[in-house]
Order: C-alpha cells, then sequence, then structure tokens
C-alpha cells in the first residue's frame, strides 16, 4: 500500500516533540519514561488505570506495599498490623512524624477520611476492595482498625494492590469540595497531595506529567535519588524507540518481541522484562444462544493458534486455566487445548454448521499485541469456515465495556492485570456474583457451587485448603469452558545503560516503578 507523504508541518510537530533535550533538567537528576497510554485520572478512588495508579502511587503512599520483585508484602504508612482469629478485624499501627508535602500530619483521622472519600465516590476501587468494610475505627492516633462484614483473608494484599487505599491529604482535598461536589472529585482528578517522595509539578493531559522532588520526603534525601521524573505520552512505539536511542528518555513500556534484539544492539540501552501474573484470554458471551451448544465453545478452543500466539509475545508461556500458574493454588491438572483444525471442523458439522454458516463478533482492546493474536485467529477461523468480525476498541472504551452486562457481541479479548496476586482476583473478580465484590463477570456465566466456593475461601485461613478450594474453581471453569486460556505474559521495558535499580512487583510489572528507588549515572 503507497504511504501518504508527511507535511512540513507534520514534520516540525514531530522535531519539536521529539527533539533530544526539550525537557532537559538544569540540575539534579531526572528521570523520563515514555509511556503508549494516555493517564485517564489522577484520583486512585476514581480510577483502576495502571499507567495512572504506577504515578499516583510515587506520590501517595499506602498502609502496605508489595516487596519490590516479589509477592511479598512490607510496610509503608503502617509500620505493623494484624488481623483477628475469624479475619473480620484488621489493625493497622501507623508511622508517626509523617507529614503530607503541604505539611499537614499523617495520621490515623487522614487514614479515615480517605476510607470514607473512597467510600463516597464508590467507584471500581471501592468495589473491589472496601465493600466488604462494615466499619473503620481510629483507636488512638496512630492506630487504625478496620471492621469486615465477613471474613476476609486477603484484604491486606486488596489494600496492596492496585486498587488499594492510596492516601492523600484530608485538608488539600476538604479545601476543593463543595455542595455539588461532596468528595472534591474535580479537584482530585488532576491534583494530588501525599506524603510520598514527589509532587505534581505539571499535567499536560496529552503530553506528559512532571513530578518533583518532595523536600520533606520521611525517607529522606541523598543525592543518589532522582529528584524530578517526566513521564511522556507518546502512543507509537517507533517515537518511543528514537527517544530512547536518542537518549532524551531513560525508559520506555511495550517494547514488541520483534524488536528486542534491536533495542539489545543499540549502544546505549537495554531490554528489561518484567515477570508479571498478568494473563490473556478469551471470553464467550454466555447470554448468547450459540454459546449454549458446548460443541461450539469447544470448536473454537481447538481452532485458537496458542504456539504462534505465545511466540507473539515477550517472555510469554502457554496459560493453563483462568489464573497465572505461579501464583499459589494454580490447578496444575487442569486439561490444556491445543490447536487441532480438523478436530474444530469435526465439531462444527456435529453441531449442524457448514463453512460460512457461523459468524462470531469479537471486540478486543486496541494494543499492537492482542492485534496481533487477533489476526493469528482469523487465518485459523478461515481456515474451518467461521467469519471472525473483530472490532477494536481503545482502553478508554474497553475498560468500561468488559463491566457491561447485555454486551452486543459473541466473544471478547480479556487481559487481566490481578490487583493482588492471589487466586481470589482471577476468580472471583473474573466470574463471581457477590454483594460484597464488584466483578467484572465477562461472561455473564453463573454456577452456584462456583459462588459458594469464593465466599468460602475469604473465610479459610489455611492456606492448603484455601489453594484446594482455588484448584476446585478452575476445574469448575474449564469443565464448563467459560474462556479460551491464551498466555501469562511479561512486560518489556527499554532501559538506558545509564538506569538501574529498576524492581517491579509480578502484580504490577512495568506500572510498578518506584522511581524514588531508581538511580541514573551521570
Amino acid at each position: 500500500m503507497r504511504k501518504k507523504p508527511i507535511s512540513g508541518l507534520l514534520i516540525l510537530i514531530m522535531a519539536l516533540t521529539l527533539v533530544p533535550g526539550l525537557f532537559a533538567s538544569a540540575e539534579g537528576t531526572t528521570i523520563a519514561f515514555a509511556v503508549a497510554h494516555t493517564i485517564p485520572s489522577l484520583d486512585g478512588a476514581a480510577t483502576t488505570s495502571g499507567i495512572a495508579h504506577m504515578v499516583i502511587d510515587n506520590v501517595l503512599e499506602r498502609l502496605i506495599r508489595f516487596v519490590p520483585g516479589t509477592n511479598d508484602l512490607e510496610p509503608q504508612l503502617a509500620t505493623s498490623w494484624e488481623s483477628s482469629p475469624d479475619l473480620k478485624m484488621w489493625t493497622f499501627y501507623l508511622r508517626e512524624g509523617v507529614r503530607f508535602s503541604d505539611g499537614t500530619s499523617f495520621d490515623a483521622n487522614a487514614v479515615l477520611a480517605n476510607f470514607e472519600r473512597y467510600k463516597g465516590v464508590g467507584k471500581a476501587p471501592y468495589g473491589q476492595v472496601f465493600m466488604n468494610v462494615a466499619r473503620v475505627d481510629v483507636l488512638g492516633p496512630y492506630v487504625v482498625q478496620f471492621t469486615l462484614a465477613e471474613p476476609d483473608f486477603s484484604f491486606e494484599y486488596k489494600l496492596a494492590g492496585a486498587a488499594g487505599l492510596s492516601i492523600g491529604s484530608p485538608k488539600a482535598i476538604a479545601e476543593h469540595k463543595n455542595a455539588d461536589d461532596p468528595w472534591g472529585e474535580n479537584w482530585c482528578y488532576d491534583h494530588m497531595v501525599g506524603t510520598g517522595p514527589y509532587k505534581l509539578d505539571k499535567w499536560e493531559k496529552t503530553k506528559h506529567i512532571i513530578l518533583v522532588k518532595n523536600d520533606d520526603y520521611w525517607r529522606g534525601w541523598e543525592e543518589s535519588e532522582p529528584d524530578r521524573v517526566i513521564v511522556r505520552i507518546v502512543p507509537e512505539y517507533s517515537s518511543r524507540k528514537f527517544l530512547l536511542s536518542g537518549g532524551d528518555v531513560d525508559i520506555i513500556e511495550e517494547v514488541p518481541a520483534y524488536d528486542i534484539p534491536v533495542i539489545e544492539a543499540l549502544p546505549n540501552a537495554h531490554v528489561y522484562i518484567a515477570k508479571t501474573t498478568h494473563i490473556i484470554l478469551n471470553s464467550f458471551n454466555f447470554d448468547k444462544e450459540i454459546w449454549r451448544d458446548r460443541r461450539l465453545r469447544e470448536a473454537m478452543a481447538w481452532s485458537y493458534p496458542y504456539k504462534e500466539a505465545v511466540e507473539s509475545l515477550i517472555g510469554a508461556v502457554k496459560l493453563q486455566g483462568p489464573m497465572a500458574s505461579d501464583v499459589a493454588g494454580h490447578n496444575d491438572d487442569l486439561f490444556v487445548y491445543y490447536t487441532d483444525l480438523d478436530k474444530a471442523r469435526e465439531l462444527l458439522r456435529d453441531a449442524g454448521y457448514e463453512p460460512g454458516d457461523l459468524s462470531v463478533t469479537f471486540f478486543y482492546w486496541n494494543a499492537d499485541h492482542i492485534k496481533i493474536l487477533t489476526e493469528l485467529w482469523l487465518v485459523n477461523l478461515e481456515q474451518i469456515g467461521v467469519r471472525l468480525e473483530p472490532q477494536a476498541l481503545e482502553w478508554s472504551e474497553f475498560y468500561p465495556f468488559q463491566g457491561v452486562r447485555d454486551k452486543p457481541c459473541d466473544m471478547w479479548n480479556v487481559e487481566t492485570w490481578p490487583d493482588f496476586p492471589l487466586g481470589e482476583d482471577y476468580l472471583a473478580t473474573l466470574y463471581e456474583d457477590s454483594e460484597y465484590v464488584q466483578t467484572i463477570n465477562p461472561s455473564g456465566w453463573k454456577n452456584d457451587i462456583f459462588n459458594e466456593l469464593c465466599a468460602l475461601t475469604r473465610k479459610v485461613g489455611n492456606k492448603a485448603v484455601r489453594n484446594y478450594i482455588y484448584m476446585a474453581q478452575q476445574q469448575l471453569i474449564m469443565d464448563e469452558l467459560v474462556c479460551i486460556p491464551i498466555a501469562q505474559v511479561s512486560d518489556t521495558l527499554g532501559v538506558s545503560d545509564s538506569v538501574s535499580g529498576i524492581a517491579t512487583s509480578p502484580a504490577f510489572g512495568a506500572m510498578g516503578l518506584r522511581f524514588y528507588e531508581i538511580r541514573k549515572a551521570q
């Protein structure tokens, strides 16, 4: 296909956008990170965007967090915590002497105020973490207790997860409330005042966000910590690579598999592969009558190009069932589908479908790696006489679409980043119907036994018993072929050789960068 010429004006705009040194810092150390996607909001109570929480977590802090490189927990604004034997009361002992960047003190009342705000805003983060919280009590200036309506062993992981409680200055938020906006959502959309190492300096929505050093950070500062962070929005991978190779940014995200050798060959950069617990699968819409015939679901599963799909993804492994294989409680005995087009054709014939009879509408996230997977599958489906009608959605459309019932499509792609690396956040979050948790349930599948097991896992303190229940839940999902598991994936970063100290937790992947702990040679 013949390419259209690039206008002189566009060339000028690109030059101004990409020119090395445009964001150079006059003094100190600056870390520049080029990301592919825009930031929808800076309000932790209103967004579940990974890139947004990466920025938020460098300004606002949590009670507890994941240890870099692991799924273990460590204190942050809390110094220690404990639960009651029945897993319904969780008590946190808070760090003293910490101040928000506006000079106000962090204490138990600040935790309570932030919880009440999450509850009042009532959006996805609250539903995923706090719907089960019956009460929050201040037991002392630096002691706060959460009482749950139902036992939940995973509550501590939920607090540390992507949708957990990011604590902002109650004073700053209160100053921007009004009768029409009682929780200060308009202000919190693009403002943050936290206890973390950085403060928000500037946010130009489609261009960049700039963070600057919080001089009064409670962990203190040495010359080695970066005192300025720039997160640049650069949708095109070729432009991100250009910036990295020219030294204008230090880190880029979403390096495609085909370009790893190119990045590794650069004289000033290398590839960092962040192991994650992210998974990709395709979901059936059980509200559609065609999928009531299991033979059709099986035909679609046998048609998938698993080998080619995994090879197209960096650091990926074939997914066995609906959760990551290195998460505790994974069922290693689940049947694994492989590509068998003859078997797929036979199932279609048995179900009464001749080549060309079956059309399947398929919605997917418009990301490069998902487009490649869809194109690979399209080729196989054509060979068995099934017409796939794909429709790409931008993330701003795709994310809310996942949680809507009565979807217009027959199938859709699910790429899920668990908020915390436990079986519950794959199984309950995706498939449970419950009054205590807000679930995506992308398939519309309902199973009473599965729902009862979800409730049971939260009450079981014994890890071995809980893992056994997780294995039974996975078996139920695959026995009914609720989804087509595809791959467990890794995140890939292009990193300047001058940068060190990158460590990410599997739950967050590349979106778990902590800039305060990164070092840059001058």
